[in-house]
């Protein structure tokens, strides 16, 4: 019994590190499309028109939630 429990958490812990360093991943190389992306989504849902200058996707910050830091300079 005990080994199939460590074996569940050796599973377990993997899947967690696989979704954490592929999100890391797509954060990194896909950065600028996501930005594009938020702003669009984010244009068509409010009146005003937002641009930004610099964006922040931040994943670990608010975990287990992703997080946005938008500057307008």
């Amino acid at each position: 019994m005990k080994r199939a429990l460590k074996i569940f958490a050796f599973i377990v812990t993997g899947i967690v590190l696989l979704i954490l360093l592929l999100s890391f991943i797509v954060s990194y190389f896909y950065a600028d499309e996501v930005k594009q992306i938020i702003l669009s989504e984010l244009n068509k849902s409010i009146k005003t028109k937002i641009s930004a200058e610099e964006i922040d996707i931040s994943i670990l910050s608010k975990f287990p939630n992703a997080s946005l830091g938008i500057c307008q300079q």
